[in-house]
């Protein structure tokens, strides 16, 4: 069989291996902000950016985000919307952007309500890994909420209205490869230190045009 191994998420402080993209700002006269970008592949068969962003609570509100992104050509793409917090007071949602594969710059902001702003550029490499006859998304990290969403979230840390946690990875077939006869995917939580609390094999749900590894980690909320 094939195995495919995830770190699948750390106690914070913690990291992500199958995150591609990490970044933040701590500038005192900045608004504090991180981002995390995390790769999967679209329905029409590009690559969705699912940037995740993060701003500090204590931030004076409401806010506004500007983001753009741009390619190998210099072409920048760039929107702009409010910023809101949640009910227990969090600046943190994920935007979901499909593009070309292919490298780009990716230029966030956040201005809060004093005129302070927050800016973070980085590099994001919209292509996504292959493995034999498999090609994979990033590791993706969702909870439910209390109407049976789904909601995605590229950061670490664990949202505080999350009651569950589910993990999991998309296998996609590469053009002209057999599919292997059995995979198996293996995922592991590892506390700060890196010590591996907790190991389970992911239930594989086919669909159309993608494989989904999913894991339920009920033991770190």
């Amino acid at each position: 069989s094939d195995v495919y191994c995830a770190d699948a998420i750390r106690h914070t402080p913690c990291s992500r291996r199958h995150t591609s993209v990490a970044a933040s700002v701590t500038d005192a006269d900045a608004v504090p902000l991180r981002i995390a970008v995390v790769r999967r592949q679209a329905p029409d068969a590009r690559v969705e950016l699912g940037i995740g962003l993060e701003a500090a609570s204590t931030v004076a509100g409401p806010l506004t985000l500007t983001f753009g992104l741009v390619d190998a050509r210099g072409v920048l793409k760039q929107g702009t919307r409010p910023f809101a917090a949640s009910a227990d007071g969090v600046y943190a949602l994920t935007v979901p952007v499909a593009v070309d594969r292919g490298l780009y710059a990716v230029r966030i902001s956040v201005t809060d309500a004093r005129g302070r702003v927050g800016r973070i550029d980085t590099n994001v490499d919209a292509r996504l890994p292959e493995a034999g006859a498999v090609r994979q998304s990033d590791l993706l990290t969702w909870w439910v909420d209390g109407a049976g969403g789904a909601q995605l979230f590229a950061m670490d840390d664990v949202p505080g209205a999350a009651d569950t946690v589910w993990a999991g990875l998309e296998l996609y077939p590469v053009a002209g490869r057999p599919w292997p006869s059995t995979v198996r995917v293996a995922m592991s939580v590892a506390d700060a230190g890196g010590r591996v609390v907790f190991t389970t094999d992911a239930a594989l749900k086919p669909g159309r045009d993608r494989t989904r590894p999913e894991a339920n980690l009920a033991c770190i909320v």
